[in-house]
């Protein structure tokens, strides 16, 4: 399979004032096309950092971000607003639901930012609502429906517009247990039947055997990638680090 993401020697640098705080040290990631991929990390590993520039919200202070077979460090801030509508969809922990609006109104939004007629971005809302196993909610209020449902509408709203990559920030950090065995399993399935390319970041061990491959990192460097055959057994080293402490 070919790379749908490349970053190449990737440095995130923020400046507070006098001084520097690195995000991302001198990265080197690959997800190749139809992975479901998890980061993992603790928190201010830079998990969230690498998704940023990943799915072209923020920008590398040096290095090349290469995604879908686009250098996204060429493209100016208007270029990258059209490539993140076109290509990705992106679910975090937080819903981001408007309550006012009816859940298919809600999934329907990125639809409007691209200009899609209303009879087709209702068909469309409707089918990734079908997606997810909620079509028949469709006209209810978020307020109306749990929250495992709210975050399945979400994942909805992010694939309507059919991206090539879904990038998903702690998607279940908000969730029970019940919940989140729901939502990876849907993503497991959009992985698999609708063959999107998943980057998942988690600091949830549990959520890992359902990825593909998994990259850990820490102090924002990279310290390994697993395959699939792999990750049972980082499971249980990282239960007995958790285990210790």
């Amino acid at each position: 399979m070919k790379p749908v993401v490349l970053l190449e020697n990737v440095w995130k640098i923020y400046r507070l004032g006098e001084h520097e705080l690195v995000a991302l040290r001198d990265v080197n990631m690959c997800v190749e096309e139809g992975e479901f991929h998890c980061i993992i990390g603790p928190s201010g590993s830079g998990k969230s950092t690498l998704l940023s520039i990943i799915g072209g919200i923020e920008r590398p202070t040096r290095g090349r971000v290469i995604v879908a077979d686009v250098d996204l460090t060429t493209l100016n801030e208007s270029q990258l607003a059209q490539f993140r509508r076109d290509n990705i969809g992106f679910v975090f922990q937080h819903f981001y639901l408007i309550p006012r609006l009816k859940i298919i109104e809600n999934v329907e939004l990125p639809l409007i930012a691209k200009g899609v007629p209303s009879k087709l971005r209702k068909k469309l809302a409707l089918e990734a609502l079908e997606a997810v196993g909620l079509r028949d909610k469709a006209y209810l209020k978020p307020t109306q429906i749990s929250g495992g449902e709210m975050q399945r509408v979400a994942i909805a709203r992010a694939i309507v517009t059919r991206p090539k990559i879904l990038i998903a920030d702690e998607p279940t950090g908000n969730l029970d247990v019940e919940n989140t065995r729901r939502v990876m399993e849907l993503f497991e399935k959009l992985n698999r039947e609708l063959k999107i390319t998943i980057v998942l970041a988690t600091h949830n061990i549990e959520l890992l055997p359902y990825c593909t491959r998994v990259t850990r990192v820490r102090d924002g460097t990279i310290v390994r990638v697993y395959w699939k055959e792999e990750i049972p057994k980082l499971v249980e080293e990282l239960s007995t680090i958790i285990e210790r402490r």
